[in-house]
Order: C-alpha cells, then structure tokens, then sequence
C-alpha cells in the first residue's frame, strides 16, 4: 500500500450506517497506480469495518482498472480525519522518493536543493520532457557548484570528467579508514568488551556505508550503463527502421 495525503480528499459524502449519518470521501485527487495518470477517483460506497477500518472499491476513470483505498482509524461522524487516521491506496504507487539526505549536502544551496526536489515532483507527475530540461538544468547546477564557472559551457560528459579530476573520490573510503584506526575498531569491534547500543548503531552504519561504497554503487553504476546502452541501440534500431521504410514508402506513392 501506498499512503496518501489528507489534502488529496477533494470532497465528503453522506453514507448512512445503523441509526447515524457517517461520512466518508466523496472524491480523492490521486495519481493511478496502473497508468500513472492524475485523475480523481469517485465513490458510490464504502465499507465500514471494525476497529475504525474503512475500504472503497472505485476505478481509474482513465484505465478503468480497480482500485482501493483504505481508511485506518477512522471515524466516519465527522467531515475530517484525526491526527491517527491514515489514508491508503492499493495496488500501491511507484513513485521516485528522491534523496533524502540531500538537504544536509553544504554544497549545494538551497536553489539547487529545491530544483532537485521539482525534478523529483514533475517527474512523478509524469512529465518527461519537462524532467529532462530540469534534471539538465540541476545537473549544471551541481558541476557549477564543483567545478566553478569555467565548465558551465562544457558537455555534460567533459563536466563530468572535469568532476574525477578535481573531486577527491577516495576520500570517503580514506575517511572510513581513519574512522577505524582512531580507536573504532578496539571500541566496537572487539568482542571482548561489551557492546552499548550506541556502538551496535555505529557498526550497522559503518558495515552499510562500506558495502554501499565497495557494491552497491559499483553494480548500480554498471546496470545504468547497461540501460543506457539498450535505450541508446533501441533508439539506433528504430532510427534505422524508419529510414528504410520511407524509399518504400515512396515507391507506393508512385
């Protein structure tokens, strides 16, 4: 399941339930989890179970595929949901999240933050033109930031090369390195001496941080590439597809 924001209930209907009018959402301006299109989901009923548990059954009125939303504690008296109630929709979304820690990044300024999260939004709103042109510009943005002024004219890959050479990249592992020799590895590593909570945390983020550095990175580095490289064949393919339709093409119109 995927949850929801209380602001996405775009209006309220009457239902009524034993000797009482209870009201549940008459509407839901929500994203559908099958298309991806914005659309706003209409209710004809809700089904009220117990312990404050609400389902309504509805469909994309650009689909038509099925859809639920889920209430948790919830009570229906009222045109307003409490500080416990959640609002749930299933099959869930997908959606990009974006970087979290992105925000505690000094370098980059708050423009460049924000531009970053509007990516993030425009993309999720399913405009890729748009996420191009965005991406593009927070990119720039980013190797400005870097490399200063003199590269803003640059290609992105030359920016980017420009970025190995004058970026330090070793020094997070060198940094993890001397993390260990300042004492962490007698303090936390060594089974002799009991283990706190506080050093149990700091071995979890330590061995984290290190397989993300030594793998996942790497493998992640390697399977967009991949990627990159099948769009960039399948784009050549249908290039070529297209210019050998057209000389037939003409010879039918003669």
């Amino acid at each position: 399941m995927h949850k929801l924001q209380v602001e996405q209930v775009t209006s309220w209907k009457k239902q009524k339930g034993g000797y009482q009018e209870n009201y549940y959402p008459g509407a839901i301006s929500s994203r559908c989890p099958h298309c991806a299109a914005m659309v706003s989901y209409s209710f004809s009923h809700w089904h009220k179970a117990l312990h404050g548990l609400a389902v309504g059954k509805t469909h994309c009125p650009s689909c038509s595929e099925n859809v639920r939303f889920i209430l948790l504690d919830y009570e229906p008296t009222a045109q307003a949901f409490d500080e416990d109630t959640s609002l749930w929709i299933y099959p869930p979304l997908t959606v990009q999240q974006g970087l979290v820690d992105i925000q505690m990044v000094e370098e980059l300024d708050d423009k460049l933050i924000s531009a970053y999260q509007s990516t993030i939004n425009v993309f999720n709103s399913g405009e890729w033109n748009a996420t191009a042109i965005l991406i593009r510009r927070f990119l720039d943005g980013i190797n400005k930031a870097t490399l200063g002024a003199d590269y803003v004219d640059e290609d992105l890959d030359k920016q980017l090369q420009a970025v190995i050479k004058n970026k330090d990249l070793s020094r997070p592992i060198t940094k993890m390195a001397e993390t260990v020799s300042n004492g962490m590895a007698k303090k936390c590593f060594n089974l002799e001496v009991e283990s706190t909570k506080e050093s149990s945390s700091l071995m979890i983020e330590f061995t984290e941080l290190l397989v993300e550095y030594l793998y996942i990175i790497p493998m992640r580095a390697e399977a967009l590439h991949q990627r990159a490289n099948e769009l960039k064949n399948s784009n050549c393919q249908e290039s070529s597809d297209n210019q050998q339709a057209q000389p037939a093409v003409k010879e039918a119109i003669i």
